[in-house]
């Protein structure tokens, strides 16, 4: 008998117990978009609050954000989304992930920040953009580096 890895969830539904299994691909999808969502929300207030509280210039508070969601990204990803491994394995993927954050700010921080500083643009928007358009590359990534 093959036991089956994922996540099943008990609900009541008009008085019975009704059960969904939800495959380990998709779980571990759903908890990175989780992770990714706190790291998010991180880099936005700390990119916001450099920019609009302290008047920093946006490449600048672009970094400070980084960082700040580096943090988060690392902490979470590796303790709740995937599996946990040996020290050694760790400090690897440690640092592909932080090599990966930091090509992903690359592909889309220059571009941003020559659209704020000459075209005048609002930041923000642009953010957003990045953010979607990276979240597939992101994803494959983080795949490559936590695999088994």
């Amino acid at each position: 008998m093959q036991i089956r890895r994922g996540l099943s969830v008990r609900r009541w539904v008009l008085g019975a117990s009704v059960a969904v299994w939800i495959h380990p691909v998709v779980q571990q999808f759903l908890r990175f978009g989780i992770v990714g969502f706190v790291a998010t929300v991180a880099y936005y207030a700390v990119l916001f609050f450099c920019i609009e509280a302290l008047r920093v210039a946006y490449l600048k508070a672009a970094i400070f954000g980084l960082v700040a969601a580096l943090t988060v990204h690392l902490v979470l990803q590796r303790t709740w989304t995937f599996e946990k491994y040996e020290h050694e394995r760790r400090l690897r993927e440690q640092g592909l992930l932080v090599v990966k954050q930091i090509l992903l700010f690359l592909l889309n921080a220059p571009a941003i920040n020559y659209a704020v500083t000459e075209w005048g643009w609002w930041y923000l928007p642009l953010q957003v953009i990045a953010l979607v358009a990276l979240i597939p590359v992101s994803f494959w990534l983080s795949k490559l580096i936590f695999r088994r």
